[in-house]
């Protein structure tokens, strides 16, 4: 009997923490997505309003983006403000 209750209590445990793990995880991503639009809709206005081409606008950036990651993030911001 104690052992089912004490296999209970740990069970409650274990499911409040994984609990707490799924919900850090889906707020990590949510302010994970959140960055990359606002990158996206930058490097897109520095490509349409600037007139930069995506190579330069890497440049811009300093190594810190490649041209592949470029395009993915614009592909995003692009993707989140189609009507939906």
């Amino acid at each position: 009997m104690a052992r089912r209750r004490e296999r209970a209590q740990h069970d409650r445990r274990l499911e409040k923490l994984a609990i707490e793990v799924l919900t850090a995880t889906g707020e990590r991503d949510a302010t994970i997505a959140a960055t990359e639009q606002r990158a996206g809709a930058a490097l897109q206005a520095m490509i349409t309003d600037e007139s930069l081409t995506v190579s330069d606008a890497v440049q811009w950036c300093a190594g810190a983006i490649s041209h592949r990651e470029a395009t993915r993030l614009r592909h995003l911001a692009a993707g989140s403000q189609q009507p939906g």
